[in-house]
């Protein structure tokens, strides 16, 4: 529980400066692909940018191994 304790302290430090805090869990890091696709979400950029850039999935986004 003392992770959880710092994280929240963390994350409301961070954020009372001013930062957006996102969490990636490391489960998230295995489709990077569907990562990308979230974390540009998050952050604005059109779904449409993402997969011109990178196509539908391109193999360098595949699943990776647990």
């Amino acid at each position: 529980m003392a992770n959880v304790a710092r994280d929240v302290a963390k994350t409301a430090a961070l954020e009372g400066d001013g930062w957006k805090v996102r969490i990636v869990w490391e489960c998230e890091t295995r489709d990077r692909y569907t990562l990308a696709l979230r974390l540009a979400d998050e952050l604005g950029i059109a779904e449409p940018d993402v997969r011109q850039r990178f196509g539908e999935r391109p193999e360098s986004f595949r699943k990776t191994a647990p």
